[in-house]
């Protein structure tokens, strides 16, 4: 895209647990949202892409959305 027309952010942790190509398309617990784990969730609903990029060094989520 051209310069000023996205907006891009990247969360990174030390995790090593993460292992479900397909975490965030539903909420973690179900219907429980009480129960929390809604993070991947809500950033699949928010932005227009998402992804989820694990490595050597941890996990990093990458979020990005055409500026309207």
């Amino acid at each position: 895209m051209g310069n000023g027309t996205q907006i891009v952010c990247v969360i990174s942790d030390h995790g090593t647990s993460y292992g479900d190509p397909f975490s965030g398309f539903v909420p973690a617990h179900g219907q429980d949202l009480s129960r929390g784990g809604m993070g991947l969730w809500l950033a699949r609903k928010l932005w227009d892409h998402v992804d989820v990029l694990p490595g050597p060094a941890g996990l990093s989520v990458r979020l990005s959305s055409r500026i309207r």
